[in-house]
């Protein structure tokens, strides 16, 4: 073999050696997603039972902008549907991944509801509306620091679990339209950071409780088509960053506050029982 053919094999080699160590020094110090976390997911995926997604998750899968592709197409193109799983990349000085977000709207799933949600511990964000989801609201996940929880348009039953109210970082949560039923159990008082609540469309029963007073960021506040009865409680107006009030539709009695006067708020307390004047705003 000539010279020159020989400083060519010597510098095809060479390239090639530095392409490994490169490859090699970027998966040692990639962002990971845990080994528990990527066996949970899997574990969620193969519960819902769902034909139409990707599951193939590793510990490189948070390496994108754009979170995880966990599903392949859409089960109609014309249907409104949303997935989306995301991680938190900033761990351990950027090299450690956590599952935050899990949007899994409109999807079609019918399946109970997964208690192994309960294991991504860094969850913050769990919107599993609009699908076919059943059964009762698993008390584990009141282990997580979920910001936003959202199980609206599904088939749920049972009652609110107490646990619930042990997830003090909650600021919004929705119940709307499901077969729950039962009354609000005291504990959801303990949820100071609540901004928004959606629990209409639910046969919840009893009276709306006493502890709403302790809501006290509360900007919106959904109630409507109800088993709620008696009179909207007098702690109503320690709500001063309430600006959204919609309790129609229910068997509520008893005076229309003064407080419902302020122009500042939208409010619907139609189809009730109640005795006063003005009993709506645009």
């Amino acid at each position: 073999m000539s010279k020159p053919r020989r400083c060519y094999v010597h510098v095809i080699f060479l390239v090639m050696f530095l392409v490994l160590n490169l490859f090699k020094d970027f998966r040692s110090q990639a962002q990971l997603l845990p080994d528990d976390e990527v066996q949970t997911l899997e574990q969620i995926f193969s519960r819902l039972n769902n034909d139409y997604w990707n599951t193939s998750v590793d510990q490189y899968s948070c390496q994108t902008s754009n979170g995880l592709k966990i599903i392949n197409k859409l089960p109609d193109p014309s249907y409104s549907s949303y997935s989306n799983v995301t991680c938190d990349c900033t761990f351990n000085n950027s090299t450690i991944c956590h599952i935050t977000w899990i949007e899994l709207r409109n999807l079609r799933i019918n399946a109970e509801l997964p208690i192994d949600f309960a294991d991504l511990t860094y969850l913050r964000t769990l919107d599993l509306s609009r699908n076919n989801f059943k059964g009762f609201i698993p008390k584990q996940w009141a282990s997580l620091p979920l910001v936003y929880l959202s199980l609206r348009g599904n088939l749920i039953t049972g009652t609110i679990p107490n646990e619930i109210g042990n997830i003090l970082t909650l600021e919004v949560l929705v119940f709307q339209d499901n077969n729950m039923e039962g009354p609000i159990p005291k504990e959801l008082g303990n949820l100071v950071n609540l901004k928004r609540i959606w629990i209409n469309g639910v046969s919840f029963s009893g009276k709306i409780p006493e502890f709403i007073g302790n809501w006290t960021k509360l900007e919106r506040l959904d109630m409507q088509g109800t088993s709620m009865e008696g009179p909207i409680p007098s702690t109503i107006s320690l709500l001063t960053n309430l600006r959204e009030l919609y309790l129609a539709s229910n068997s509520l009695t008893g005076q229309v506050s003064q407080w419902l006067s302020d122009t500042n708020k939208k409010f619907d307390i139609s189809y009730n029982n109640f005795t006063g004047s003005s009993q709506s705003t645009n």
